[in-house]
Formats: C-alpha cells, sequence, structure tokens
C-alpha cells in the first residue's frame, strides 16, 4: 500500500494545480507561501492532537482511562504496527522524488536556467521611424499626390514590430487596394508601440492636419483594453522573474512551482486583457476605452476622414481562444458608435497560433500573420467604404 502513496500523489497533482479552487486560492507567491505555510500547521495540528482529540471524545473525557488504553500492550503494538507503515509510506515518497529528481538531471530532462530567448528586433528597429515619426520611407508628401490616403492607426500590431517595413499590414494593404481605385492608394502607418486608444489620439491630431486621411483604419488588439491596468503587466513580470524558493536545490519541486506561477500569470493576464478583476474595475475600464476610441472616431471625422474598426486576436491560443468576451463585447462598442467593424478572429480562429507569431516568446504576429489580415481587411475596405462611403 505504501508504495501506492507517490502514485495516488502524481495523479492527483495536477488536477490539484489545475483545477478552479486553486486558481482561486493561489493569486500570488506570497499566496503560495501562505497556503504551504497552512497546509504544515494543519498537519503538523493532526499529527500531535488528532488522535488525543479522539481518545478523548472516545473515554468521554476522561484522561486516565485514555491514558491505560493508550498504553495497553496490544494499542502499543498497534500503533507500531501503524507507525512502520507511515514509515515506509514517507519512505516511498521520498524515494519517488529522489529517482525523479535523478531522472530529470540524468537525462537533462529540464533545465532551470533554460529560459527560451527573445528574437533580435534590432534589424526591424532600425527602420523605426521618418522625419514625422511614422514609420514609412518618406518624410513629405508631395501636395499634389491625389491618392486616396488610408492612416493604419493602433499600437505595434498596426506597426509591424517583428517583420519589416514591407511585411506589415500597412504597405500590404496598400499593394492590395492600388488598382481598385483609379487614382491609386497611399497607406500610411500610423502604428505607435506600446499605446492605446488614448495615446494614439495624441499622435493622429499631430498628424492629421498635414497627411491628411481620407480614411482610418483603426487596428485594435485585447491588450488596449488594459491600457490603464499597467500594475497587472508589473505584478505578472514580478511574478515570472521572482527566486524561486524552493526550485533551486530540487528541480522536481521547480517544476511544481513553475507550474504554479504559470496558472497565476494566465489569470492574471486574463484579468488583464479582460479590463480587471472584479466587476467595478472592469467598468471603468470600458467606460474610458470606449471613450478613447470614440474620441479616435471623432479626430477622424474632423477631418473630412472615414473611420473603421478592426479587432486583431490574441495570438496565444487561436483553437481554445479564451477572450471571445472581448471581442463580443468591442463589437457592441462599435455598433454604438456607429462604425464599421471588422474581427479578425474569424479568420485566425482554429488555427495554430505558432504560425502566425513571430516567435514563440512574442505574440507579435509574423509575415503571415500581416499577409492574412492584411487580405480581410482589403475586403473590408473594399465593401464597408469604397462602395458605402468614399465612392468609386
Amino acid at each position: 500500500m505504501a508504495a501506492l502513496i507517490p502514485i495516488v500523489l502524481a495523479v492527483l497533482a495536477p488536477i490539484i494545480l489545475d483545477s478552479a479552487a486553486m486558481e482561486r486560492a493561489v493569486t500570488t507567491m506570497a499566496g503560495v507561501r501562505l497556503l504551504v505555510a497552512v497546509l504544515m500547521v494543519i498537519a503538523m495540528i493532526g499529527i500531535w492532537c488528532l488522535p488525543a482529540l479522539i481518545g478523548l471524545i472516545q473515554f468521554r473525557g476522561s484522561t486516565a482511562a485514555w491514558l491505560e488504553w493508550r498504553d495497553s500492550p496490544v494499542v502499543a503494538a498497534r500503533r507500531l504496527r501503524r507507525n512502520l507503515k507511515v514509515a515506509a509510506a514517507g519512505s516511498a515518497v521520498v524515494l519517488s522524488l529522489l529517482v525523479a529528481e535523478f531522472a530529470i538531471r540524468f537525462f537533462d530532462l529540464y533545465d532551470p536556467d533554460d529560459v527560451p530567448q527573445a528574437l533580435d528586433y534590432s534589424e526591424f528597429l532600425a527602420e523605426q521611424h521618418n522625419r514625422l515619426g511614422i514609420r514609412e520611407d518618406w518624410d513629405k508628401l508631395d501636395p499634389n499626390d491625389d491618392r486616396l490616403r488610408i492612416a493604419v492607426l493602433g499600437d505595434s500590431i498596426a506597426y509591424g514590430f517583428g517583420v519589416l517595413r514591407e511585411e506589415g499590414l500597412s504597405r500590404l494593404l496598400e499593394t492590395r487596394l492600388q488598382a481598385d481605385r483609379p487614382e491609386g492608394v497611399l497607406t500610411m502607418n500610423f502604428g505607435f508601440s506600446a499605446t492605446g486608444p488614448n495615446v494614439q489620439i495624441e499622435h493622429f491630431l499631430r498628424l492629421r492636419g498635414e497627411l491628411k486621411p481620407n480614411l482610418v483604419i483603426h487596428i485594435l488588439y485585447p491588450n488596449d483594453l488594459g491600457d490603464e491596468l499597467r500594475h497587472f503587466v508589473r505584478r505578472i513580470y514580478a511574478i515570472r522573474t521572482a527566486p524561486f524558493w524552493g526550485g533551486r536545490s530540487l528541480r522536481v519541486l521547480h517544476l511544481v512551482e513553475l507550474r504554479i506561477r504559470e496558472r497565476i500569470m494566465w489569470r492574471e493576464t486574463l484579468a488583464y486583457y479582460r479590463g480587471g478583476l472584479a466587476a467595478p474595475e472592469r467598468d471603468r475600464t470600458w467606460r474610458m476605452f470606449e471613450s478613447d476610441v470614440e474620441a479616435c472616431r471623432d479626430a477622424a471625422y474632423e477631418v473630412g476622414a472615414a473611420y473603421g474598426i478592426v479587432m486583431f486576436p490574441w495570438l496565444f491560443e487561436l483553437r481554445n481562444y479564451p477572450l471571445k468576451d472581448v471581442h463580443v463585447r468591442i463589437h457592441e462598442m462599435a455598433s454604438r458608435l456607429d462604425v464599421p467593424f471588422l474581427d479578425l478572429l474569424d479568420v485566425f480562429e482554429g488555427k495554430n497560433a505558432a504560425d502566425y507569431r513571430i516567435d514563440p516568446t512574442d505574440e507579435h504576429p509574423n509575415a503571415a500573420g500581416h499577409q492574412l489580415a492584411a487580405d480581410h481587411i482589403a475586403e473590408f475596405v473594399r465593401r464597408e467604404f469604397f462602395k458605402e462611403r468614399l465612392g468609386m
């Protein structure tokens, strides 16, 4: 029986770590330590106090009768057998952990210092900005240039972070729409990394007078909603980088702790993308977000430009997408603002996310992701703007 204990623990451990109760109980590494401390206290109380409590209940509170029964040869022999079983079970657990530790180290199954390295972005950052501060290879437009001007507004997705300028959706969109207009099409990359609509509106107001766009395509991403929730990002980063409190000596413990950290980070990340943990915080975040997007729309209307929203999905898990509720709410927001809306989740859902992001450690779309998005944005522009709003 003792040999079965490690097997049972191995089966139950993943279930417990993946349970909703564990996800609710453990939200920070301090919570992990507190949970371990509480369990240890409960175990100690059980070991030392529970037998005495059961004995007192059995003998109706008579300590003398309980001690006489406890010291009898029959009970002493029974207790010795029980202690031997406990010792055997404990030895089996320790031996199993040692075997697992040896196997992990001997076969090099896991290296706690082997952290995936992010992509080298120096090649892409070298061509960042022109004189106007946008990612274009021209500094000034000819006043006689009568091409239809499309401003692609957004964050690092619109900017094309991690891909070359020619591979970004802004330039690809220009290529795909060029033949649709007799005067031609010029796209202008208004993407600014690490920004939300509240900052993007400032850049747009700065540039709209000189560049005079006819159409603004606003690329939104789930983390735009969390622009006011930077404390989530700091907390997630702290969870990821905090010193491991048990795993530096035993890799088995490191693996368990890493699994707990992943659960914490997953919960915090989803809360960040949804606008907060509690309902009041989420409501406030969504109100501010919609107000910022509305300001972007009004700024486009003020210069006579049409305006549309494109929602880019989170390129982390597309086959079991966890943020559909965010896309639904943004679609409802676009309806309230009375602007055309394209949800690229309908295009990407069900695909392998790794095929469309630049690196395993970075969720920005790669060249294939930009190409797929540009194909459908071009159709969206033809359908919603060229015929309905801008004319042919």
